[in-house]
């Protein structure tokens, strides 16, 4: 029996893991598979150090660990967003004033054993560990946040969500297989990577 150690963030929808995972098990009878869920900015560093075999997430910006090999598979789009009710939503044009103004969700990870957060545009904040957390704090209207619009699309199709009328309110991060460089890659990864791609190129159309 062979063994595969994972680690995610949670930038896809779970419905999506659950469906590659049920086809995987099928597919690979005599593969276990070990899971972990963490946010973003901590993938990376867990390939390099050895804790899991392969990641998959939205990569860093401008952050490439040396010993860490990045295979871009798709790329998501970043929306920030606010609650119909929330301020920010009924605003003709958002400023940088105006966000810095109000209180953001965004997100936190563990680095060097220190609790961080991830890039804050506002001196007010809430960290969270993942953008489904980020999502529901801002469906409770405690704050904006930049999320990615695959797991929002519903709420922005019903109105529930409101992308800021901001310069920057959008944007695109790629999404990546991370492995360590050198290490051998085997059908499994291969497999998974490709289920990845094939759904990001099937909701990019």
């Amino acid at each position: 029996v062979s063994t595969i150690r994972m680690v995610r963030d949670d930038s896809l929808p779970e419905p999506i893991w659950r469906d590659i995972l049920t086809r995987m098990s099928r597919k690979f009878p005599n593969t276990s598979i070990s899971i972990y869920v963490a946010p973003s900015p901590e993938l990376e560093e867990m390939v390099e150090q050895n804790v899991v075999d392969v990641a998959y997430g939205i990569l860093p910006i401008n952050n490439q660990l040396l010993h860490v090999q990045q295979n871009e598979l798709g790329q998501i789009r970043m929306m920030s967003v606010a609650h119909r009710e929330h301020p920010l939503s009924q605003l003709r044009k958002v400023s940088p004033t105006d966000l810095e103004s109000h209180t953001e969700i965004i997100l936190n990870y563990i680095d060097d054993d220190e609790l961080m957060v991830f890039e804050p545009t506002s001196s007010k904040y809430i960290a969270l560990t993942f953008y489904e957390h980020l999502r529901d704090a801002v469906l409770d209207k405690t704050g904006w946040s930049s999320v990615p619009a695959l797991l929002i699309n519903e709420y922005l199709r019903d109105g529930t969500l409101k992308v800021l009328k901001h310069n920057r309110a959008m944007n695109w991060q790629s999404f990546a297989e991370m492995t360590k460089t050198n290490m051998p890659r085997g059908v499994i990864i291969d497999w998974l990577s490709e289920q990845v791609e094939d759904y990001l190129l099937e909701v990019s159309e």
